[in-house]
């Protein structure tokens, strides 16, 4: 795989392998990765059962016994090396317009936001106003059914994770966690900040595409008062 930049390529078990180009997020190389798994979809080869796409990564998941004498890495590699050389870094992004998501960043929604916006200096205001600030991009999907690590987050109001996460965090929580941000699907324990919450479902399970939010999607936030929350149908 010549033509790519630095990278490592290792199998994860006897059906998979890993594209991985280290830990810095690297947003050209990520566009490009966008690239691949919108190839790969498309071509449909044959015994690859799954994409995976991440911040600087790409796994492949193959059926074996379709593969016949030809090894998961083989196949893998031969198949990334193909995608490469078909995509460009200069590709359309596959979103053009953003997803908008309302939020509710009212203090009973948002038991973070206070906190936040003392440790950052801020009003609860400034706060509120520069996370809508931003069109973000959806990185991955991961944790959770749906939940869609996006990035990135002003630093002005990037915190990390708490030490401790609570037991329970109801869904459509929206939270932030060092430069990133994101909804909570469902209910769940978790450790980011919460500093408000979405009426807006982010995973059915019986839907045809049970994630609304996918690898390469653009989302922009945009706030709601707790009266029209607790009306949203």
């Amino acid at each position: 795989m010549h033509s790519l930049p630095k990278h490592c390529l290792f199998p994860l078990g006897d059906e998979a392998l890993l594209l991985d180009f280290g830990n810095a997020l690297d947003e050209q190389i990520h566009a490009r990765l966008m690239q691949v798994f919108l190839w790969l979809k498309k071509q449909k080869p044959a015994g690859l059962c799954d994409i995976i796409p991440a911040y600087n990564s790409i796994a492949l998941v193959f059926d074996p016994r379709a593969l016949f004498n030809t090894n998961v890495m083989e196949k893998g590699s031969a198949l990334l090396e193909q995608a490469w050389q078909s995509t460009s870094d200069t590709a359309q992004e596959m979103i053009t317009e953003p997803i908008r998501i309302p939020v509710c960043y009212d203090p009973a929604l948002a038991p973070d936001l206070m906190t936040l916006a003392n440790t950052c200096g801020l009003t609860t205001d400034a706060v509120i106003s520069l996370h809508c600030s931003v069109t973000y991009q959806v990185y991955m999907n991961g944790f959770l059914p749906g939940f869609a690590y996006m990035g990135t987050v002003p630093r002005a109001i990037a915190q990390p994770r708490h030490h401790t996460p609570r037991k329970m965090v109801p869904r459509g929580s929206v939270g932030i966690a060092g430069v990133q941000t994101g909804i909570y699907p469902l209910d769940s324990p978790g450790g980011w900040q919460l500093i408000g919450r979405t009426p807006v479902s982010l995973f059915d399970a019986d839907a045809p595409e049970p994630c609304l939010l996918q690898p390469g999607q653009k989302v922009q936030f945009y706030p709601i008062n707790l009266s029209a929350f607790e009306a949203w149908t």
